[in-house]
Formats: C-alpha cells, structure tokens, sequence
C-alpha cells in the first residue's frame, strides 16, 4: 500500500517559494511507494511565486487534490479544535480518513493533536533529516535549499542549528 504523504500549505510554500526547491516533491514522485496529496483548502491557501509551481505540480498529477470537506464538517472540527485553521482541519479530516499517511505540517497545534493521536507527521526537519539520510542530493545543496529556514526558530530549533 502506498504512504500518502499530505502537504500542509506552509511546507508547499517553504519548499516552492522560500526555498525554491521542487525537485523534492519531483524526487518522492519517482518512489512508487508514495503518493503526493494536499486538500482543496490547502491549495486555495497557496498564493505568490508558490502559486503557479503548485499548479504546474497538480497540471503533471505529482501532487494530487483531495475533494473539498463540506463547510459543515469542517466547522464541527474548528469548534472541537479552535486553535485549527480551516485549511488546517481538512488536513487533519483527511489524516483521520487514510490509514497509511503521513502529515507534513510545521502547524504547532495541528502536530501537536497528530502527536496525540498517534498520526504520522514530519515537519521540516524531518524533510531535511529524510534528504540527508537517503543522499538524494548533494549536502552543500540541501544546506543551501535550507539555509533560509535554518534561521526560522518556528521552523527549525536552536539546538537542531547548532547540531544539526
């Protein structure tokens, strides 16, 4: 059975925009063992430069939409999770929905309810530990590609920086 991997609108933008390195995505789309998802409210979310790479992702079908989660739903699950996002509470619909996925979000309270729920996750460390592991790309690249988020304390801890 494949992973689905679920992309959370700040990963998309840190990896197309901020970033600029899609050929992260374009790698996992060679490994037959995943898929590439997001939700119908993730993609509305995605604006700017990420905008038009996204869409040239789901044009080649190496990002996949999920359908939009009706309002009503979603509403149910803001008001059980009030710290959630919209966007945010489709992820964790669809996280509860697929048995085999893994979320990846750098959303505090929408990992911190994965967590607890025993939901796969990684955020952008564990993208960045999963690309040095496997040596898909040279280390001085990924450093580079990084390099921007490294200084992003959200994203990337202090003690991860000087450790890494």
């Amino acid at each position: 059975m494949k992973i689905k991997k679920i992309y959370d609108a700040n990963v998309l933008i840190f990896i197309l925009e901020e970033m600029n390195f899609s050929e992260i995505i374009l790698l996992w789309n060679q490994n037959p063992r995943y898929e590439q998802w997001t939700t119908c409210e993730v993609n509305n979310e995605v604006k700017k430069k990420a905008r038009s790479k996204l869409d040239e992702l789901i044009k080649k079908k190496i990002l996949k939409v999920f359908k939009p989660v009706s309002k009503i739903k979603l509403k149910h699950i803001q008001i059980k999770y009030p710290t959630l996002s919209i966007p945010d509470c489709s992820l964790l619909y669809y996280c509860k929905q697929i048995n085999n996925c893994i979320c990846l979000t750098t959303d505090r309270p929408l990992r911190n309810y994965l967590t607890r729920n025993n939901i796969p996750l990684a955020g952008m460390v564990g993208i960045y530990n999963k690309l040095r592991n496997d040596k898909s790309f040279p280390l001085n690249n990924i450093n580079k590609k990084f390099y921007p988020l490294f200084k992003n304390k959200r994203v990337f801890p202090q003690d991860f920086i000087e450790n890494p």
